[in-house]
């Protein structure tokens, strides 16, 4: 297990444990981000890609919509996803987009998720394409 080191956004640094997994019938990558000390759930910050025919990877799968685990204190407005899409395109060396507002077998980018994009945009690190309705990192 490896360590993301992050500067929240008040100036906090924060480092957390994270679990890099290749799924052993697809090309799709796991990413779990763990608080330290651990919650006692044991709960976690997910990320998923899918390595997409162009050879960039997508993004099918980012924080804890179910579970909530992005307004937990230990989650919540620490900058995991821009670090964590750091990790993964060092780790990967490939790169990394959303998926569509819109697109097939359930997997298109939520209003949350388009926020956390236009935040990166921001700051330099996404770049937007409204043909295609797809961003993609800056690392």
């Amino acid at each position: 297990m490896g360590k993301l080191s992050i500067i929240d956004r008040i100036g906090v640094a924060c480092t957390f444990d994270i679990r890099m997994t290749k799924n052993q019938f697809a090309d799709i990558w796991d990413f779990e981000v763990y608080s330290i000390p651990r919650r006692a759930d044991n709960d976690f910050f997910p990320m998923s890609l899918e390595l997409q025919s162009n050879g960039t990877l997508k993004i099918i799968a980012i924080g804890g919509n179910v579970m909530g685990v992005s307004t937990w204190p230990e989650y919540s407005a620490k900058g995991i996803p821009m670090a964590l899409l750091a990790y993964a395109h060092a780790q990967l060396n490939r790169d990394i987009v959303s998926s569509p507002t819109s697109g097939g077998a359930g997997i298109w980018r939520t209003a949350k998720a388009t926020a956390m994009w236009e935040r990166m945009r921001a700051t330099g690190n996404a770049s937007y394409d409204q043909v295609t309705d797809i961003y993609t990192f800056i690392p």
